[in-house]
């Protein structure tokens, strides 16, 4: 240990020589060895060296198997060989070769780029501390929505730039703040509610995870699985419950509490805003159902299911109908008229057999087969639609009311969490998203 040490001192001694020189001309060591001075960093010559070599050689164990470090001038002119060295040099048994040269570093050869460059990801900015990164942005979905790329990539194969933009940026602006509120809400609620309360309420959530698992079939398993259909975990489900739970009270007791809809806003409603939905003729409710006379196989299948007591609204749906089926089923053959005075219906149709047909039926009452140029047609009148008076339309107003009441106080509310949380420049955020948006799925010649 004595001679390892006196080793260890005689190279920080060389190094701190070599790199800034010696203060003295001898080095003083351990007892026994000779003082290095600044001749031993002489090249043969006379002329300061300009590198320092270190070799390993092949070694031989000294006699009697001690190791001598003292590297004496008489040693060196008798022949003999230097100590074994242990550690990584001596690990690499003979193949180091370190050189130490004076001077800058010299760069090593540059790599040939193979492609332009791509980008792999990029953060767009934080709320709360949390971060949000593109790749998470556009290929992560959620539980009712599939991931926003896979959307905006669709689209792009189907619409112009200007309407894809116009698309994407609404799409980036919805999905944006679907992570940004639920996040500022949860914080605020946890931040708010008392530790005993908290308790409390993830000990109700969990015991709605506990009925649900118990609703699956008491299985563990079973629940597991059930939830694996919605690609979820009990614990993402859990989180997600509690999230659910601390919005729905923020949002209570910062804005559903300060909502009032008067019955004087209804009847300002009613007879303001409102006015041309509550106060208008009776609206006569028709079904029409149109087939070319050439399709005989669809005119005897929409004749049969009449005949046999199939609702005119169901067979307005069959394929058989060509008349506005593919729009909407449940529009399918709809047409709405306003009958100001049933004694003089006026033109409600611009075919006259049409129209004539229309003015002899009653509420419910169908129309037999009527010859329309290269069609048959079927008329039928499911209804006559009064308006409401203010009584039947208060439930209607106040809901609505309630509705845009609460999209202006909750977007309040929201702005006042953002100055008072740590989150990015939302507008610097989107405008952000869409130029990766743009990079990623549209086409090169739109970009």
């Amino acid at each position: 240990m004595r001679q390892a040490g006196s080793t260890a001192l005689v190279v920080v001694a060389g190094l701190a020589c070599l790199l800034g020189g010696c203060a003295r001309d001898s080095v003083p060591t351990a007892r026994g060895s000779r003082s290095l001075s600044p001749s031993d960093f002489v090249a043969a010559g006379g002329a300061p060296t300009a590198a320092v070599v270190v070799t390993q050689a092949p070694v031989q164990p000294a006699p009697g198997g001690a190791l001598d470090v003292n590297l004496t001038a008489d040693r060196e002119a008798t022949g003999q060989r230097p100590a074994e060295i242990s550690g990584p040099i001596g690990e690499s048994r003979g193949l180091t070769d370190v050189q130490g040269r004076v001077g800058s570093p010299e760069p090593g050869t540059a790599g040939t780029p193979v492609g332009g460059p791509v980008l792999v990801d990029a953060k767009i900015g934080e709320v709360n501390g949390k971060p949000i990164f593109a790749s998470t942005f556009f290929d992560v979905g959620s539980p009712t929505q599939e991931p926003l790329g896979r959307r905006l990539a669709a689209r792009a194969k189907e619409a112009g730039r200007q309407a894809w933009m116009e698309f994407a940026a609404r799409e980036i602006v919805n999905r944006l703040d679907e992570i940004i509120r639920p996040e500022l809400l949860r914080a605020e609620a946890l931040s708010n509610l008392p530790v005993e309360k908290q308790q409390g309420l993830f000990a109700w959530v969990e015991n709605l995870q506990e009925e649900a698992r118990r609703q699956s079939g008491g299985s563990q398993e079973a629940f597991k699985r059930k939830l694996a259909e919605e690609d979820l975990t009990p614990e993402q489900m859990l989180r997600m419950r509690q999230e659910s739970a601390l919005i729905y009270l923020e949002l209570q007791q910062k804005v559903e509490r300060r909502l009032n809809v008067t019955a004087r806003d209804i009847s300002q409603a009613y007879n303001g805003r409102f006015y041309d939905r509550y106060h208008h003729p009776p609206r006569y409710q028709f079904r029409l159902i149109m087939t070319p006379k050439d399709a005989t196989e669809d005119v005897a299948r929409v004749e049969q299911a009449l005949a046999g007591g199939t609702p005119f609204e169901d067979v307005a749906t069959l394929k058989a109908n060509r008349y506005k089926r593919d729009d909407d089923p449940v529009k399918a053959g709809l047409e709405l008229r306003e009958v100001a005075d049933p004694k003089a219906m006026g033109e409600l149709f611009a075919s006259p057999v049409l129209n004539n047909a229309a003015a002899g039926l009653g509420a419910g009452d169908t129309s037999p087969r009527l010859d329309v140029g290269t069609s048959w047609a079927w008329l039928h009148l499911s209804g006559i639609i009064d308006p409401p008076d203010e009584y039947a339309a208060q439930l209607p107003i106040e809901d609505e009311l309630l509705r845009e009441r609460r999209r202006v106080a909750e977007a309040r509310y929201l702005e006042r969490l953002a100055g008072r949380a740590s989150v990015t420049s939302i507008p610097q955020m989107r405008e952000q998203l869409l130029r990766i948006a743009a990079e990623r799925y549209l086409p090169a010649t739109a970009r």
